[in-house]
Order: structure tokens, then C-alpha cells, then sequence
């Protein structure tokens, strides 16, 4: 090893101690009392009464998991916390619940430990509305199948999304990273957007269907779609089972192709390196259309 090498090495221990030392003296400093290092300040859980109807609901902004739950004593509540920095409001205007979480700490105060929860909490009297319209920066969205709405939107960057509510006219869902699970019925178009995560998509039944991963696993199960279904992987595997769509349009750049669909389609399938497996084409029926760069094709029919 050269001299110039042993010396770099010997500096970087030397920060490396540094930097421990340092941060021990400081934990020391606050008795390991990390919610002095809290830049979001204490927080505590307040209850909001909501009296006014309304068929909408808006959620905006937030950083924090965001849970819907049929109310027990038919009041719409929402629980949510907040801190000296951190506050929340919450309105009925238009015939919409709107949540607004205000964020007033500076850039600098992002950066921290926090042990407080900060989660949101929405007791619904009713099981149907209108519009919802989701968007969050980071946690996890629950939405049980308690609930219907006319039609949904859900943006997150960060969380896993659970949705098992009745949509009637059309589902979106755009998530950054996380899994994407939906289950139930949606009269309508799906269209889910993941670019990190594994979708799921199960029991349900949907005019068209439109779902895209930059980098995970899409799995469907003991759905129907009337028209097209669209599934699209850079890396990742598609399976499908039990299923079916008129029409089928399934590509991935890198990983594998399985579908057990319920009726015979026109196969028309293509992959650069790797097996490919279908049934004789069904020239009466529709089309079933599947290509991948690397990666095998297999294609049964249930019926």
C-alpha cells in the first residue's frame, strides 16, 4: 500500500472518531433525550368534530399515515395530531371536507429524529360520497371496504397504499415509492402509476385498467375487465390469475410473463431471450398481446 493511501486511511479514522465523539458528547449534553432534537416540538392528538355535511373529501399535504374508519356514534370525527409548528385545518366548504396540514418549520428543521405520531384518523358516518381527492408526501393511505365513492384520486410519494372502497366511476392512483394493493369493484377506468413497489390488484372488476411499474412486481387476481388491461414493467414479473379482459397488452423490459386467463384469445406474443409458452390462437375472440425483453412467456387458458 503507498504512503499516500495509509494517510487518507489514517485521516478518515480520525474524522470517523471525530464524528462519534462528537456525537456522543451531545446525546450525552441531553441525557439521550432525543425529542430535544425533535424540531417539530411536542405533539398531541386533538379531536375534530365535523357538523356540517358534505358529499366530498379532500385531504392535502400531509407527511403522515392517513386512515379511514366507519364512525360508531355516526359523527364525523377526524383525529389528527399536532405540535408548536405543525397544525391542521380543517373545513366543510363547497360541500367538501378539506384537511390542510400547516407546516411552518424552516428547511432545516425536516431534518431530525422524530418519535410522535403524526397520523391522520377520519371517522365517516356515512359509507357513500362524491369525490375523493388524496394526496400525500409520505405514509401510508387505508381505505376499507366499508366506503364507496363516485370516483377516486390518490397521489402519494412516499407509503404503502391500501384501497378496498367501491369506486363507480374510476379509479387513479400515482404513487412514487411503495405497494399499491387494491381490492373491490371499480365501474370505471383504473389507472395506477407506481414507479417503485409492487401493485396488487385483486377481486375486482373494471371497464379498463391501466397499471405501470418503473421497478416492481404486478399481480392480478380473480378480476375482469370489459375492455382493455394495460400492464406495463421495466423490472419486474407479471401474473395474472384467474382473470380477464377483452384484450390484453402486457410488456416488460426484464422478468417473466405468467397469465391464467379465463378465455381463449388471439395470441400474439414476442420475447428477445428466453421460452415461450401459449395456447393455439382463438381467431373469434380477442387479442392477447405480450412482449419482453429478457424474461419467459406462459399463457394458460382456465376455461
Amino acid at each position: 500500500m503507498s504512503k499516500s493511501k495509509k494517510i487518507a486511511i489514517i485521516v478518515s479514522v480520525v474524522f470517523i472518531a471525530a464524528g462519534v465523539i462528537i456525537l456522543l458528547g451531545a446525546l450525552t449534553a441531553i441525557n439521550f433525550d432525543f425529542s430535544k432534537i425533535n424540531f417539530a416540538g411536542k405533539s398531541e392528538a386533538k379531536v375534530y368534530e365535523i357538523t356540517d355535511d358534505f358529499e366530498n373529501i379532500n385531504i392535502q399535504g400531509v407527511e403522515c399515515d392517513v386512515v379511514f374508519l366507519p364512525s360508531e356514534d355516526g359523527k364525523c370525527k377526524v383525529e389528527a395530531f399536532e405540535s408548536e409548528k405543525i397544525t391542521n385545518d380543517i373545513e366543510v366548504k363547497d360541500n367538501t371536507l378539506i384537511f390542510t396540514r400547516i407546516d411552518n418549520r424552516a428547511w432545516y428543521e425536516h431534518i431530525g429524529i422524530y418519535w410522535q405520531d403524526f397520523s391522520i384518523t377520519v371517522y365517516l358516518p356515512k359509507t357513500e360520497y362524491n369525490f375523493l381527492s388524496l394526496e400525500t408526501v409520505s405514509g401510508d393511505i387505508s381505505i376499507p371496504f366499508d366506503f364507496s365513492f363516485s370516483s377516486s384520486n390518490i397521489v402519494t410519494t412516499s407509503g404503502d397504499i391500501l384501497f378496498e372502497a367501491r369506486t363507480d366511476g374510476g379509479l387513479s392512483v400515482k404513487n412514487t415509492s411503495g405497494n399499491v394493493n387494491l381490492k373491490n369493484s371499480v365501474d370505471g377506468k383504473i389507472e395506477i402509476i407506481n414507479v417503485s413497489g409492487n401493485v396488487s390488484y385483486e377481486n375486482m372488476f373494471a371497464s379498463d385498467i391501466y397499471i405501470q411499474t418503473t421497478s416492481g412486481d404486478i399481480y392480478i387476481s380473480s378480476s375482469n375487465v370489459l375492455e382493455t388491461a394495460d400492464v406495463i414493467s421495466n423490472s419486474g414479473k407479471v401474473t395474472i390469475n384467474g382473470s380477464d379482459a377483452t384484450s390484453f397488452y402486457i410488456k416488460t423490459v426484464s422478468g417473466d410473463i405468467f397469465c391464467q386467463i379465463l378465455s381463449s384469445k388471439i395470441f400474439d406474443v414476442r420475447t428477445d431471450s428466453g421460452s415461450v409458452n401459449v395456447p393455439e390462437s382463438d381467431f373469434s375472440s380477442g387479442i392477447f398481446n405480450s412482449e419482453t425483453n429478457s424474461g419467459d412467456i406462459r399463457v394458460e387458458v382456465l376455461s
